[in-house]
Order: structure tokens, then sequence, then C-alpha cells
């Protein structure tokens, strides 16, 4: 008599081959999650740096009596959630408010208020609000205080 089916051994070794191939594709899956998370997380302070711009270019003439200034301007994310520019970020299991963006320069050749001299540089930290473990941190600050100082 014929039996129609498959035999222990057939079943075994196809749950084998799939227990393999589950253990080589999930890593590569986690991979990809958390790359992808790093990449929304730069993504977010490269808004903040362009909200930044924005906030510069409206209020320059009030910015450390701007243009006749070099050294650094500090624009913490208070600043920047208050002034329209920048949304908090978008999950709420993740606090990413310790950004800072800094405004640098340098004595300018001429007196021109030009936007296009300045450099933006910033620092985040994200935090998960279940334990409160950091989850992303980068800078690109020049280190130090930040102070505006009159051009002599």
């Amino acid at each position: 008599m014929k039996r129609k089916g498959f035999t222990l051994v057939e079943l075994l070794a196809v749950i084998v081959i799939m227990g393999i191939v589950l253990v080589l594709i999930v890593p590569s899956i986690n991979g990809f999650r958390n790359q992808n998370k790093k990449k929304g997380y730069e993504l977010y302070a490269e808004s903040a740096v362009r909200a930044a711009k924005l906030y510069v270019e409206d209020r320059k003439t009030s910015l450390t009596a701007y243009p006749e200034w070099q050294g650094c301007v500090s624009i913490p994310y208070d600043t920047l959630i208050k002034a329209d520019l920048l949304k908090p970020y978008a999950e709420k299991r993740y606090n990413c408010s310790a950004l800072e963006v800094r405004v640098y320069r340098t004595k300018p050749e001429t007196n021109k208020a030009d936007t296009k001299t300045l450099t933006f540089k910033y620092s985040l930290t994200c935090y998960d609000n279940k334990d409160n473990t950091k989850v992303f941190e980068k800078s690109t600050l020049d280190g130090g205080s930040c102070n505006a100082q009159p051009i002599s």
C-alpha cells in the first residue's frame, strides 16, 4: 500500500533548513532596521540645521548685532520648536530634545550681511523614553562654549 505525505525525517530536514535560513536573514534585517533608525536621526539633525538657517535669516539684525560679529551663537532645540521651524522628533518613544545648533562666523572679509559666510554645526543625542538609555549621539561641533563677540 502506497502512503502519500512526508516522513518525519523529511519534515525535520525542512524545519532545519528553514531555521538555518532564518539565522542568516534575521541579523541582516536587524542591521537594516538599525541603519534606517540612524539615518532618521541624522536627517532630523539636518532638518534642525535648515531650521537654524531660517531662524538666523529671519533674525539676523537682532542676532548679536549681525553682521558685526564673530565667534559662535548657540540656537537651542526649544528655540527652534517655539519658532515653529522644527517639529519634535516623530517617534514618541524617543526623546531627541538634546539638540543644539551652533552658528560659527570667523572675521569676515567685508561687512556683508550674507548668511553664506556662516557655518552651521550640530550636536544631537536621543534617548529611549522607556529606560532613558542613549540610542543615538552625534556631534559636529568644535567643542567648548559658544560666545559671540563684536568685531573690533
